[in-house]
């Protein structure tokens, strides 16, 4: 019996690996990564933000590959930005921008590549911060050898936030205002 259940498992999570791999091949954005060790590191954030029961609610955070963000000196595409915002309608509008958000982004940069590349994405990365964004940066080497780290400590960029911790306790706050407010209504009938 044991046996026949370690087998099923297995070609159940074979079948799960595909069906996942599948969808992402699918998925509009992986075809806009400037290369495999961002998909591999968008793939693995993904994967790990719905491994958390946290009061921050992960599916309101967007990963966004090679985002394109505006300085004063000239416009820069990052590797992926990360983006914390409860509204779902954030892209509708500009003030929902991330560019008006800063304190709920991560910009995460993959360093690879010959000397002079290094360099300017350094210096890509000072420009970023002068202009108050925040900027993690990891090696593609660091991301293939220890992928679920790197996401991690990206997730936990933003569990580890006071700004959104307070804003999540906020909206809990608020949702169950409502919940008292129909109960109360509905309680009087």
């Amino acid at each position: 019996m044991e046996k026949v259940l370690k087998e099923y498992l297995e070609k159940k999570s074979q079948e799960v690996a595909q069906t996942f791999l599948k969808n992402i091949e699918l998925d509009f954005s992986v075809s806009f990564f400037r290369n495999e060790v961002n998909k591999i590191l968008y793939v693995e954030l993904l994967s790990e933000k719905d491994k958390y029961d946290v009061t921050v609610d992960l599916y309101d955070f967007y990963i966004l590959p090679q985002y394109k963000i505006k300085t004063a000196d000239k416009v820069h595409t990052v590797d992926l930005l990360v983006y914390y915002t409860p509204d779902d309608y954030w892209d509708v509008y500009e003030e929902g921008a991330p560019e008006y958000h800063k304190d709920h982004a991560l910009i995460v940069e993959i360093l690879s590549g010959n000397q002079k590349e290094l360099e300017e994405q350094i210096k890509k990365e000072r420009e970023l911060i002068k202009e108050g964004w925040q900027v993690m940066r990891f090696t593609d080497t660091e991301i293939i050898n220890n992928t679920k780290q790197c996401a991690k400590e990206i997730i936990g960029y933003f569990l580890n936030s006071d700004i959104i911790q307070q804003e999540a306790h906020e909206m809990i706050q608020a949702k169950m205002n409502l919940i008292n407010q129909y109960r109360k209504e509905h309680m009087k009938k």
